[in-house]
C-alpha cells in the first residue's frame, strides 16, 4: 500500500511515515556505578518523508514522554 502511495504521489504532496523506535537510556561516558540505576530515559521515534517523487528525508524524533 505505502508502495502504490509514493508511485502517485505529486510534488506538492508528502507522505510521512513514523515509528515508535524505543526507550533509549542516557548514559554519561564516565559515569559511576551508581548512576546507572537513576539514568533518564526519552522516547525515540524514526521518520521517513517522502516529498514529491525524488526527495526523501529521515529523521529521527526525541520525546521526554515515555508512556506509551
Amino acid at each position: 500500500m505505502l508502495k502504490d502511495l509514493k508511485l502517485e504521489l505529486d510534488d506538492s504532496s508528502v507522505i510521512l511515515h513514523m515509528d515508535y523506535s524505543e526507550n533509549f537510556s542516557i548514559a554519561l561516558q564516565d559515569e559511576i556505578q551508581s548512576a546507572y540505576f537513576n539514568r533518564k530515559q526519552l522516547s525515540l521515534f524514526t521518520a521517513v518523508a517522502y516529498i514529491g517523487q525524488l526527495n526523501t528525508v529521515s529523521f529521527a524524533i526525541l520525546s521526554d514522554d515515555t508512556k506509551h
